[in-house]
């Protein structure tokens, strides 16, 4: 069960999203460290950090998790590639900073279906990036006072796929080290499988590792053992999922409007610069209702 800050309506909220999404009529969710999806135990896990937050933020990020978990690892990340990578964690150089870039650039390739497969989640998504990315910013700073470049470098990454401009000498400093593997990142945006994910991470250990010498301090995003489906599907699948149960109403609203590029952003963001080359037979659901739409307000 979720903790006592969580009010009662947001976590059936929360619970009838991960059901939906993951087609399990006995799902639970439950709060965590770490988000997470359980397939075996039949649990997503929402993220504690958005604890303290106000309501309307705190609403935005744990249904964030549920998209992340219930839209994505519940449907598209691989088991085998999971458990392969971790045990390639435990014997590398710096474990904590490997498992972390990949929990990081897994969850981006979920966002990335998240959003072609549910455009309206592209607003939660979008609020939850603003709250990560103010987060992120007096977090990055730290590190780099502190010299821990594996944190740093963590960050760093996070702000390249969200079309973040940290606009700090240092971190400029970290980007030119990381410039040489920006291609590796955008063959982690188009990938279609977690191993393909997998083997990205390893190549850019190999480099990381030639110029980082002390372990991540922190876990701002974790890969948990158990994560992901014995079976996946491949990022492109155009098909509908089997729906459990019918949709709740059948009336269609207009389509919300994409996000728009923040002031100064240099690059923009996975989504932003992903293929117009989308299936016009995909549904938009409302989300919480379960209508044929685009999301209006909070998802």
């Amino acid at each position: 069960m979720l903790d006592d800050k969580i009010d009662a309506m947001l976590q059936m909220q929360l619970v009838d999203l991960g059901r939906m999404f993951t087609k399990r009529k006995e799902l639970e969710v439950e709060a965590a460290f770490h988000a997470d999806y359980e397939e075996a135990a039949g649990r997503i896990k929402v993220s504690q950090f958005w604890w303290d937050y106000p309501p309307a933020d705190k609403a935005a990020g744990m249904k964030s998790d549920v998209y992340l978990r219930g839209i994505g690892s519940a449907w598209f990340t691989g088991a085998e590639a999971v458990s392969a990578y971790l045990g390639y964690c435990r014997d590398a150089p710096l474990p904590k900073l490997a498992n972390s870039l990949f929990a990081l650039c897994e969850d981006m390739r979920l966002e990335r279906i998240c959003r072609t497969r549910r455009p309206g989640t592209a607003r939660v998504f979008a609020h939850r990036h603003r709250l990560l990315g103010a987060y992120f910013q007096h977090k990055l700073t730290s590190h780099l006072n502190k010299k821990d470049l594996a944190d740093a470098v963590i960050l760093v990454i996070y702000g390249w796929f969200t079309g973040r401009d940290w606009k700090n000498t240092e971190s400029s400093r970290v980007v030119e080290k990381l410039s040489k593997l920006f291609p590796v990142l955008e063959q982690i945006e188009e990938a279609e499988h977690t191993a393909e994910v997998a083997a990205c991470c390893q190549d850019i250990m190999d480099s990381l590792t030639a110029w980082i010498e002390r372990d991540a301090e922190a876990a701002y995003f974790w890969m948990q053992q158990g994560g992901g489906v014995a079976e996946p599907l491949p990022a492109g699948y155009k098909g509908e999922l089997k729906r459990a149960k019918r949709l709740a109403n059948e009336d269609v609203l207009p389509e919300q409007e994409g996000e728009r590029q923040l002031p100064g952003q240099e690059r923009l963001p996975t989504w932003h610069r992903e293929s117009s080359d989308r299936s016009p037979g995909l549904l938009r659901f409302e989300l919480e209702r379960g209508s044929r739409t685009a999301a209006q307000g909070s998802a």
